[in-house]
């Protein structure tokens, strides 16, 4: 694992990126930028406002832009990306080119019980069939979520520490 890169963490919606993410920010020394809290800061809104207001289109156009910008920075961060934002043309390139994916891939029965009490923060999961919906989804984003060089199925404070030890020996 090279230092000195940004670390990406990513997974379907529920699967605790932003935890995790501050957790091995906390650890590592480095800070932690949220891209969901970034945009709604950028935005003056809540994500599921933005979806309503500016349709999915023009809000993952203004997330593959913030990706970008969070790439150039020159100091190396921990990121937790959107559930959707490895999806997005052109987010692999980026997130590649700026450091290292990791794949937080937590089992369905697991994020169903996460996401039912969620449903109203997240615009993917409005309406009856949301679960049958929300299944879908995440089956067709597992493969693009596989493309990462480190797959987490229980994240823990453990791994967070071998994260750690890992990166101290390449320096």
């Amino acid at each position: 694992m090279q230092t000195g890169r940004h670390l990406w963490f990513i997974g379907f919606m529920g699967a605790g990126k932003t935890h995790w993410a501050a957790r091995a920010a906390d650890v590592l020394g480095r800070p932690h930028l949220d891209l969901d809290a970034v945009l709604e800061a950028r935005m003056g809104r809540t994500i599921a406002e933005a979806f309503s207001t500016l349709g999915e289109d023009a809000f993952r156009a203004l997330e593959i832009e913030e990706l970008r910008r969070i790439a150039a920075l020159a100091e190396p961060h921990v990121v937790s990306t959107g559930g959707g934002t490895p999806e997005l043309p052109g987010a692999w390139a980026v997130m590649e080119a700026a450091g290292r994916a990791i794949w937080l891939d937590v089992a369905w029965p697991d994020l169903v019980v996460r996401l039912s009490s969620e449903r109203d923060q997240r615009p993917l999961l409005s309406g009856a069939d949301w679960e049958a919906r929300a299944r879908a989804l995440w089956l067709r984003r597992r493969p693009v979520y596989a493309r990462a060089l480190e797959v987490w199925r229980e994240p823990s404070e453990a791994q967070i520490q071998a994260l750690a030890l890992r990166l101290q020996s390449t320096r």
